[in-house]
């Protein structure tokens, strides 16, 4: 975690009742996690959406976005915090009622939400199992993205997948926390389709064995994907086999760290789809 704070310190000056002891706090995007224990003992993690405006960065994206004429590749509208904590919770009972594991709900306040404690995250395990045991932390990348495909099998969509999100549970991987909702703002096979090109990017990145993963990958994910969703994705390669060169030649000066694993899986998903 990035840092602690001494207990019974109110966190944007609100406090969390019936929370005591340490408090680990960390951010990831535009989201603020608060590790800690209840006064019974029992660890849970509060939640504040947080409100961020777009950086100038973010600004030049959404234009050369504009111009792809592709729905999943689109920046999302700006969505208050308040709102967005509504939203994950609606969510979460989706994702329940589907039977796909998430945390249990405990609490829901003006501004936060607090849920049980799910443990280690995927990336935290991944990270572990990097230093011992190559091929069952790969072969993990891999059930992350058949669970994903779960999701999709359900007719949902998460929004905007990350290892920092999802947990094991005892079906498979759960998912712990989620950040956009791009069903809001597109058909539902389009917001499948950004998932998994979302996912696959974040799997290309920190797979050890590249290519393998990435292609069993998708066939996990593929086998559940829904007829829609898979012609939205061939839409998109064959957009992607249009722009690949100008992409290889652009992409080092706009899209920073993750430019090679975005490029790995765009001419992936055009040598795969047969377009």
């Amino acid at each position: 975690m990035a840092g602690f704070a001494a207990g019974g310190e109110n966190i944007k000056n609100r406090a969390v009742p019936g929370v005591g002891g340490d408090f680990a706090i960390s951010e990831s995007g535009s989201v603020r996690f608060i590790k800690a224990s209840m006064k019974n003992g029992r660890r849970v993690c509060v939640k504040y959406p947080l409100d961020k405006k777009r950086g100038a960065k973010q600004r030049l994206r959404k234009i050369l976005s504009a111009l792809t004429m592709q729905p999943f590749l689109q920046p999302l509208p700006f969505i208050p915090a308040a709102e967005k904590n509504l939203l994950e919770i609606a969510k979460l009972r989706d994702f329940a009622a589907a039977d796909l594991a998430v945390p249990e709900i405990l609490a829901v306040q003006d501004g936060f939400s607090i849920f049980a404690d799910t443990g280690k995250t995927i990336a935290e395990i991944l990270k572990e199992l990097r230093q011992r045991d190559t091929i069952l932390h790969d072969r993990l990348l891999i059930r992350c993205a058949e669970c994903l495909g779960q999701v999709h099998s359900a007719g949902l969509c998460h929004g905007r997948p990350d290892l920092r999100d999802m947990f094991l549970a005892e079906r498979g991987v759960g998912f712990a926390g989620f950040r956009e909702y791009p069903e809001r703002f597109m058909p539902m096979a389009a917001a499948q389709v950004r998932d998994i090109w979302l996912l696959l990017i974040v799997i290309a990145a920190k797979a050890v064995d590249k290519d393998f993963v990435l292609a069993a990958a998708f066939r996990a994910w593929r086998r559940q994907a829904g007829l829609e969703t898979l012609e939205t994705l061939q839409a998109g390669a064959r957009f992607f086999r249009l722009v690949l060169k100008p992409y290889k030649l652009v992409s080092p000066l706009i899209m920073g760290k993750k430019r090679q694993s975005r490029l790995r899986v765009l001419q992936f998903l055009v040598s795969n789809l047969g377009v």
